[in-house]
Formats: C-alpha cells, sequence, structure tokens
C-alpha cells in the first residue's frame, strides 16, 4: 500500500509496533525472553508534536496514537493475513465489485453511542469529502458508494475489482458521525483509549477505554 509523501511504509510499521504496546497496557518486551507487563502507565516520549486528531489526515509522525482512538474496520497482521476488527466477517460478491461486511455487535464510541453501520458509510464519505483532505482519498475513489443493509451490514460498491482495496479499510479509522464536530481536537472513536487531556508543544494523556469490545 502507498501511503503518499506524509507517510512511509516503515512509519506505518514502527507506529502499529507503538501501538500495539499501548493496546496491551504495557511496555512492549525489549527481547523475546521478557515477557510483557501488564497494566501500569506507559510513557512514550514523541518525536513529533500532535497536529490533531483527525485520522483521515494521517500526519507523519503521528500514526501510532489512531491506534489508541480509533479502530479500523480490517487490520493486517505481521503476515500480512487481513483480521477481523470492526467488522467480524466479509466476502466479495458481484464479480468482486460488491464487498459486504457484517460488523461486530456491542460496540460503542466513546461518546457512548453505538457503532453501526451508518457509521462506517459517513467515514467513508467524509473520505470522499475533497474539502476533509483525507490523505488516501484518491484510493477511497476506488469506492463509488457505501449503503447500510442494516443495523450491523455494510456494502461497499466499486465500479471494477480491486484486489488492493482492503489496505484501505486497513487504514480508513472509523469516526463517530454524530460526534464529528470534535474529531480535530478530541478524538471521537471507539479504541482502546480515549482522550483525557491534550496539551499541544507538551503532552498527550490517554486512558484506558473500559468498555473497549477486545
Amino acid at each position: 500500500m502507498s501511503f503518499g509523501q506524509d507517510i512511509s511504509r516503515r512509519e506505518f510499521l514502527q507506529a502499529s509496533a507503538v501501538a500495539a504496546g499501548l493496546a496491551g497496557l504495557g511496555v512492549p518486551a525489549v527481547s523475546g525472553a521478557q515477557p510483557v507487563k501488564k497494566g501500569g502507565i506507559l510513557r512514550y516520549a514523541h518525536g513529533a508534536d500532535v497536529l490533531n486528531f483527525d485520522p483521515s489526515h494521517l500526519p507523519a509522525g503521528n500514526f501510532a496514537m489512531f491506534y489508541t482512538l480509533y479502530d479500523t474496520l480490517i487490520r493486517f497482521d505481521q503476515k500480512y493475513k487481513a483480521t477481523p476488527q470492526l467488522a467480524e466477517s466479509w466476502e466479495f460478491t458481484d464479480g468482486g465489485k460488491r464487498l459486504r461486511m457484517k460488523l461486530r455487535k456491542g460496540v460503542t464510541f466513546h461518546s457512548g453511542r453505538e457503532f453501526t453501520a451508518a457509521d462506517a458509510v459517513f467515514t467513508l464519505q467524509r473520505y470522499h469529502d475533497k474539502e476533509v483532505g483525507a490523505l488516501l482519498r484518491n484510493m477511497s475513489l476506488y469506492i463509488k458508494e457505501a449503503k447500510a443493509e442494516d443495523k450491523h451490514t455494510v456494502s461497499f460498491f466499486m465500479e471494477k475489482p480491486n484486489a488492493a482495496i482492503l489496505d484501505f479499510f486497513d487504514s480508513m479509522f472509523i469516526v463517530d458521525k454524530e460526534a464529528v464536530k470534535d474529531v480535530k481536537t478530541k478524538g471521537v472513536g471507539t479504541g482502546p483509549f480515549r482522550l483525557v487531556r491534550w496539551i499541544p508543544g507538551d503532552r498527550v494523556i490517554w486512558e484506558k477505554n473500559k468498555t473497549y469490545w477486545k
């Protein structure tokens, strides 16, 4: 997958490693012989200032934090196999031009509102919107539209099959459609941590999302 000039594949992998450590509520082991410590506080010295919390922008150096605030529909594991996240299952139909996803039930945003297919549709529409300035907008346009079939089923329709389209869903962080006005300053996701405080140029403080679905 190409992330353009703002983020490289190396930055993406480094960010994923940091996010994995956060999700484990501890500092990752220094070597394979040391166990991961659960619980406690993780202090991470970040080399770049936080610009904002809009995950569609994917600014270089800020990628790791999006995995603390948000979830994607799928994630690729270390063997580059697509694994379920907010989407529990998916299938291609219509000769590969339709991608139908069954979404996870019982997931809530940090606001307390339930995640539904309407949020997945809304998130894609934000990527399509030129005014939003999404980094992956061009890739998102391979999907011509999305429809919520019911509360927990969404279909994405493409003009033609695209073998790399799952890469996009690995980086499309789902936002709360009813709280998106706060996306740049507060974050509006379903992720394993929620934002407590942001002091620009100084620090970001997170706390565990006690209702996280994992």
